[in-house]
């Protein structure tokens, strides 16, 4: 990606349970909905989930897989990781039904519906405001910007021999490692390791954008907020980037606050 840097392409990072994050959020806008509480819970969703997948480990840039000869960037296929490997179009088939009936796909959209039930947009009707039907409601709409968003990823990168997994940068340099985790959103790797448009993230943000206005109230089911809900989902594509580009570091910091609070809690026991 840089001159003088030696090109060897990483091993893909696995699709792991940061796809959820993707969807947490890319609600509606409006300026009566605050975008503050958003932001925090996409942070700690992408610590939560990507820190905790265990599947989802970044690989030294100079210690590539070479057993796949189209890519040897991509390690052989592993049975007990459904996503991992050289992905052929029945592994990716088994990828996307493995993570769509995953906990997370159902789990995150409550990360969505709760604050949204708790403080909803001044100008939603009382069906999408109160009582059990509104949270209904609001967390359906959570779950169908993710199936939308999700579907239409796998379709396109099924369909453009698109790989869909993420490839951590060959510089160890911070800056460059986000600037390749951000341009990675717009330019990633087709299934022959070449670098080829992100398709199926432009068109997977547009679903998602765009999929509520089949059912949201009037008013919020325009044109304009599916451009802006389009390019949130798209922005948190960028989110997940630049998470499983530094989730080695994400990593050790959660490890030293866990190992520093067993150290306070054992401190405390003996007091």
């Amino acid at each position: 990606m840089f001159r003088g840097e030696k090109k060897v392409l990483p091993k893909p990072q696995p699709l792991s349970r940061m796809s959820i994050c993707s969807f947490l959020m890319g609600k509606r806008s409006s300026g009566e909905s605050k975008m503050d509480y958003r932001l925090l819970i996409v942070a700690f969703v992408a610590v939560g989930f990507g820190t905790a997948s265990s599947r989802a480990q970044s690989a030294p840039a100079d210690s590539p897989a070479s057993s796949n000869p189209s890519n040897p960037a991509i390690e052989a296929p592993n049975d007990k990781d459904h996503c991992g490997g050289h992905l052929d179009r029945s592994r990716k088939a088994d990828c996307f039904a493995h993570r769509s009936l995953s906990i997370g796909t159902f789990i995150g959209p409550l990360f969505t519906a709760v604050p949204e039930f708790a403080k909803p947009p001044g100008g939603y009707p009382t069906q999408w405001r109160k009582g059990p039907a509104a949270f209904g409601r609001l967390y359906g709409d959570a779950l169908a910007i993710g199936t939308a968003e999700q579907t239409t990823r796998f379709l396109t990168g099924l369909g453009l021999h698109e790989d869909l997994r993420y490839y951590p940068a060959a510089s160890r340099n911070p800056l460059r490692r986000a600037l390749h985790a951000i341009t990675f959103a717009a330019v990633d790797r087709s299934d022959s390791g070449r670098p080829t448009l992100a398709a199926s993230n432009f068109l997977s943000s547009a679903a998602g954008g765009f999929v509520g206005n089949a059912y949201l109230p009037r008013g919020y089911n325009d044109p304009s907020h599916a451009t802006t809900r389009m390019g949130i989902q798209f922005g948190f594509i960028v989110a997940e980037n630049l998470v499983n580009e530094f989730r080695p570091e994400l990593r050790h910091v959660q490890k030293a606050m866990h190992l520093r609070g067993r150290r306070d809690n054992a401190v405390s026991r003996e007091d």
